[in-house]
């Protein structure tokens, strides 16, 4: 009886918070479920699991015209679902199917754990087992996975982003290479007499026995194996000459595995110039070697002084020109902390299992700078307002900065293995277009790469990216980054990166006359062109709307790779042009800098030429700087609110590590980076910004 009084008892106390919690609105809250079609096309999205193809469809239920075909054809492909088991598109998923989808796309399987209590619940219980001794999923307070529970779709995401995580940046640090020709080739090993590799062309010692079709092989003074095929020969006075090709990989190998990882060493690499340049960084010796010391090689190419650096971790090339006005273009890419991780199975003429990722920091800076120095064709302060823009536009026919121009800074190679057949080749390009001042610098932290699995392709792309600059014209700039695993010189698997930028600026012209009247005209004519004769000119006003995003596209196996002749490439857009470069800041120019809003229609009607610097309102000449390390550059007030003096203004840098401002406006730049410097009035009632932007050295 006293059990079922203390049961009766606290049944009373629960229905009655019951009641109250009932009464307060409490209410479950329901979770969000996704079927597995959704999920199937969701997980090869994130990914990056490209579609070879329509083929045979491996579920009736989902004939080729389905709107789930070609990812659950892909799905399969790769292994991530078994036709052999049932798949319901409509259906929702669960606990289990989540431990299954996943543990197949990252490769593991059961890992021997034998305490989940309901395993024999699931009919995928070695992915469960896998899901759970990885850490990835948990079992409840009494052991059960509950493999037939809907599972959150937020849950199911961040599982999906954790296995991404895993997979998207696996290591191999222990190198292995193990190669085996066909029956049908053998190669003579032996070094040429002479070597020209521009031609392609090699004389050989009589006594090697070269011969038409042979393979031949040797390492050269850097290390690098190079490998060939002899044709045409010819017997000469200094021995055997032949011309040499690159064999083609699947031809002659019956069986490889290549593995190999760790961060890349440039101070081990053979540097090239650019392509189509009569320089390049060979001697009579041969290549030329780069030691410890970091090399730094200088050479001209389409009117460029164009300079590359190699280090260490890093390789940087610089490109400058003067233009005939006088101003004068600089760009430049590096790339940084590069490391690689490989793998390449081939066996029987196809790829069994194939995995090439680079990760790297990129940096790429744009721009055309105007001289100080340059003249200008007229003079526009005596010019009226309703002539201004026509005859701005009859001298920019005169004189105008467009450059277009599209760069292959360098090439280089650098060994990665242990017998220096395997090598990564690297290539830095730049497509530039501005036409007009412009300072732009980009930053990107990105991974790129693909996997290889049972016939299907999988996308390896990550990037984190920071903008910053001046741009006062039409800008579009890309980096070009490619790298390719190279065995001797035949590329296996490779993939390039462009990322930069696409930037558009629109001018407003505003016009007073002798009564103050104010006339708006949008014309197009560069700002920076019309904002620099306005302001010989009190009679105009020049502001600006910036257009500035991202773009970036990504390829994986060239036509020229193996990979890529045995059909596994693809194309792919990263950013489609729709995400902002300044997101945070409103893109309204005025005075060289951003505004919130326009405040060309606020000026006062009465013009007085030569009036006082004090007005209704502080502003500076421009609104943001770009200062390189070790310079200075004054901030140009040039307006004070009426009752204050010069004297009465603060300078204050967010940032004094990266610039630091003094008392009389003067910005000095400490290190790379960027920060504001606010000039306000003593008492705080007044206040603007400056934006600071100090480049890599």
């Amino acid at each position: 009886m006293l059990q079922i009084s203390v049961f009766r008892k606290w049944s009373a106390v629960f229905l009655a918070a019951g009641i109250v919690l009932a009464a307060a609105g409490c209410r479950t809250e329901k979770k969000e479920t996704v079927t597995l079609g959704e999920w199937i096309i969701l997980l090869n999205e994130k990914a990056g699991i490209v579609s070879q193809g329509s083929g045979k469809p491996y579920y009736i239920n989902i004939p080729e015209g389905s709107a789930y075909f070609d990812s659950v054809q892909a799905a399969a492909d790769w292994e991530i679902i078994e036709p052999s088991v049932p798949f319901d598109p409509d259906a929702i998923l669960t606990n289990e199917w989540t431990a299954y989808t996943l543990m197949n796309l990252a490769g593991r399987k059961d890992e021997g754990l034998n305490m989940i209590t309901d395993l024999s619940e699931t009919m995928f219980a070695s992915q469960v087992s896998a899901a759970v001794s990885t850490g990835l999923m948990k079992v409840d307070s009494r052991g059960k996975f509950n493999p037939k529970k809907p599972i959150d779709r937020d849950e199911a995401v961040s599982f999906l982003s954790e296995v991404i995580q895993f997979i998207n940046h696996r290591e191999f640090e222990d190198t292995a290479e193990d190669f085996k020709l066909r029956d049908d080739q053998t190669v003579i090993r032996t070094e040429p007499v002479e070597f020209d590799e521009e031609e392609m062309r090699a004389v050989f010692p009589e006594e090697a026995g070269i011969t038409e079709g042979k393979l031949t092989a040797w390492k050269d003074n850097s290390g690098k194996e190079r490998l060939y095929r002899a044709e045409n020969i010819r017997r000469t006075e200094k021995g055997t000459e032949a011309d040499l090709v690159i064999p083609a990989y699947d031809e002659i190998t019956e069986s490889s595995t290549i593995t190999g990882g760790g961060e890349i060493d440039f101070t081990a690499a053979e540097l090239y110039g650019p392509d189509g340049s009569e320089t390049s960084f060979r001697t009579r010796s041969g290549m030329y070697r780069m030691s410890s010391m970091p090399l730094t090689k200088t050479m001209t190419v389409n009117g460029y002084d164009i300079t590359i650096t190699a280090a260490g971790s890093s390789i940087k090339a610089e490109a400058e020109k003067t233009l005939p006005s006088g101003a004068v273009v600089r760009a430049g890419a590096s790339a940084d902390n590069v490391r690689t991780d490989y793998r390449w199975e081939y066996d029987e003429n196809h790829v069994r299992n194939g995995y090439f990722r680079v990760s790297f920091g990129s940096y790429e800076h744009a721009g055309l700078v105007k001289s100080k120095s340059e003249k200008r064709y007229m003079d526009f302060a005596g010019i009226s307002s309703e002539d201004f823009v026509g005859t701005l536009k009859n001298s920019l026919k005169k004189k105008q900065d467009v450059l277009q121009e599209s760069l292959t800074l360098c090439t280089l190679r650098v060994p990665v293995g242990t017998t220096g057949a395997v090598s990564l080749k690297m290539k830095l390009q730049l497509n530039l277009y501005v036409s007009g001042q412009a300072e732009l610098l980009l930053s990107q932290d990105s991974v790129v790469g693909f996997e290889i699995r049972n016939h299907g392709l999988r996308v390896i792309k990550e990037m984190e990216k920071e903008a910053d600059g001046s741009i006062l014209a039409d800008l579009k700039t890309t980096a070009g980054i490619y790298f390719g695993l190279c065995l001797a010189d035949m590329t296996l698997m490779d993939t390039k990166l462009n990322a930069g930028t696409e930037a558009s600026v629109s001018t407003t012209v505003h016009l007073y006359d002798d009564e103050g009247n104010h006339t708006v005209v949008n014309e197009d004519v560069p700002m920076d062109e019309a904002s620099a004769a306005a302001a010989e000119n009190p009679d105009v006003l020049v502001c600006g709307d910036l257009k500035a995003v991202w773009v970036a596209d990504a390829f994986v196996n060239s036509p020229d790779s193996t990979a890529g002749k045995l059909g596994f490439s693809a194309g792919l857009t990263l950013l489609d042009g729709s995400e902002q470069l300044f997101p945070d800041i409103s893109l309204h120019m005025e005075n060289f800098g951003f505004v919130d809003k326009c405040t060309r229609g606020d000026r006062p009607k009465i013009i007085k030429k030569g009036s006082d610097i004090s007005s209704e309102r502080l502003s500076v000449a421009k609104y943001s700087l770009v200062i390189r390390a070790g310079e200075s550059k004054k901030i140009t007030v040039t307006s004070i609110p009426q009752g204050y003096r010069f004297s009465d203004l603060v300078f204050a840098s967010a940032d004094p590590t990266v610039a630091e401002a003094d008392p009389d406006g003067t910005v000095t730049a400490e290190r790379s980076g960027s920060t504001t410097v606010t000039i306000s009035t003593s008492d705080g009632k007044y206040r603007i910004k400056c934006s600071i932007l100090v480049p890599r050295a």
